[in-house]
């Protein structure tokens, strides 16, 4: 009997300083078939993709107990080099793996470390980049991509390699919508042309359950189901309300042409946030041009767009962390002039790089004390408990999930109690369950003090679900901005 090829994991076990981030895994991934696995925030689905690419123990420090063979070979032993040629890794944060200046360049990066020719190499960039569309952006410096267009290049340099598998954690985070049904596209014609491996660690059903073949789904460190997608489907409404996920059926179709309407504003309202003509430009190149965006008191503005299209200048300068070339940004009447945390508070799009103490209580103590400001008890403890961070007070942040990070650095921003809340893509590592009820505090919240959040995301549920209005932006212009038309599909959306 020939060794079945793909990934045999027995018994696997993983924590890190006594917490268990996978616990008695037991599973078969088949070479050449694609698998979906989903769970809830701080479920596992990092650690294992970590420990199918060997930076698990080996980067990072974990207990590992039993068995992960891939080809019949234990590989609990070997290194992330040692595995690279095989299995290639996309992680969650774009921004944490470049070493070059431009895309070009980052794309030759793997199979020249490789020692392929220089006829191979160019071949795999061209049909790389031609299917994440990336050819315009060869030249470009990679500190100038938008978050999205990071995206497309940390995919690129996964698939640049023809690795036997790919391993893909949360590959949609930023992915604009057009752009994100264009990547699953391709990523059914690379299984086709390549046959490899693929593992999507993902929390978009909608999108990526109707390309798999496999689904598994964690919760607290454990499987709870591992099925062929059919058996998913079978059972999606229970696995998905027991486990506040995201429901298949629903998906990411809207191009917002016929959502936005005329505002409906009371009379006399003064904006609270205004934006007058206003341009910025990195170098030579501009990216707002004479923009005007108002936001008023009491309501989420929803900003939404094509990668690159300026929303995280737009939100950068809103918190008085850019300046504009040109034009002028006012929050109650009073220029912005430098950022502070009582009157803008943001969410960035590397949530890590918000946190520096070490535990959850500290970082959410440390605004507060530096500003001489009481949050007040029960306040505290409603903002702990809606962010979903009640029993993570003594915990270290950067050793918490992603999703449980955004949701730590969104809480430092909120107990400030700012005038302006600006979350820049806060759906990164967050099932429903955990997403709803942080946006459902955030709602109350901004209608309760009168302030105004400025909501980034490509994800049309979170924007018709908790959105009041929404400005669409092209090319560094509001294309569109007006109330949203919901449909009754849209109100009390939770499962």
């Amino acid at each position: 009997m020939g060794i079945e090829r793909g990934f045999v994991l027995e018994d696997l076990s993983v924590s890190c300083r006594g917490a268990c981030l996978l616990q008695g895994i037991t599973m078969t991934i088949p070479d050449g078939r694609i698998l979906l696995v989903a769970g809830e925030s701080g479920s596992g689905k990092s650690s294992l993709g970590r420990v199918l690419t060997g930076l698990i123990p080996h980067q990072y420090a974990a207990e590992v107990s039993g068995s992960v063979r891939l080809d019949g070979e234990e590989i609990l032993d070997r290194t992330p080099e040692q595995l690279a040629g095989g299995v290639a890794h996309v992680a969650a944060e774009p921004w944490s793996r470049f070493f070059q200046i431009t895309v070009r360049e980052e794309l030759a990066f793997g199979p020249r470390n490789l020692g392929w020719s220089r006829e191979r190499t160019d071949s795999s960039i061209l049909e790389t980049a031609e299917l994440l569309e990336l050819s315009s952006l060869m030249d470009r410096r990679i500190d100038t991509l938008s978050a999205g267009q990071l995206q497309r290049l940390s995919i690129g340099t996964a698939l640049v390699m023809e690795s036997q598998w790919l391993i893909l954690d949360e590959p949609s985070a930023y992915l604009d919508l057009p752009t994100l049904h264009r990547f699953t596209a391709s990523i059914l014609d690379i299984h086709r042309l390549r046959r490899p491996g693929i593992v999507l660690l993902e929390h978009r059903l909608g999108e990526f359950a109707p390309i798999a073949d496999d689904v598994a789904i964690l919760s607290g460190g454990s499987l709870v189901f591992h099925g062929t997608r059919e058996q998913f489907e079978g059972r999606a409404d229970d696995l998905c309300g027991s486990f506040g996920l995201r429901h298949p059926d629903i998906r990411d179709t809207s191009d917002w042409g016929g959502t936005i309407g005329v505002s409906t504003l009371p009379p006399g309202a003064e904006p609270l946030l205004e934006m007058k003509n206003v341009s910025f430009s990195y170098g030579s190149r501009k990216v707002l041009d004479s923009l005007s965006l108002s936001a008023y008191s009491g309501e989420i503005l929803a900003l939404t767009g094509l990668n690159g299209s300026g929303k995280t200048t737009l939100a950068r300068m809103a918190a008085g962390l850019l300046k504009p070339d040109d034009g002028e940004v006012r929050l109650n009447g009073e220029r912005i002039r430098s950022a502070d945390g009582r009157i803008a508070g943001m969410l960035f799009q590397d949530p890590a790089g918000m946190l520096f103490f070490d535990s959850v209580m500290s970082e959410l103590l440390s605004g507060p004390e530096n500003y001489g400001v009481d949050s007040g008890v029960e306040a505290f403890e409603e903002l702990v408990l809606n962010m979903s961070l009640d029993g993570l007070l003594s915990r270290h942040p950067l050793r918490l999930s992603r999703g449980q990070r955004l949701r730590v650095a969104i809480a430092t921003v909120l107990i400030l109690s700012p005038r302006l809340v600006i979350l820049d893509e806060p759906i990164r590592g967050q099932d429903w369950r955990s997403l709803s009820r942080m946006m459902g505090y955030l709602e109350r919240y901004v209608k309760d003090s009168g302030s105004v959040c400025i909501l980034i995301s490509h994800e049309c549920r979170l924007i018709r679900s908790f959105a009041d209005r929404i400005a669409l932006l092209e090319d560094g212009v509001v294309k569109a901005t007006g109330s949203l038309l919901r449909g009754p599909e849209t109100q009390g959306d939770t499962a």
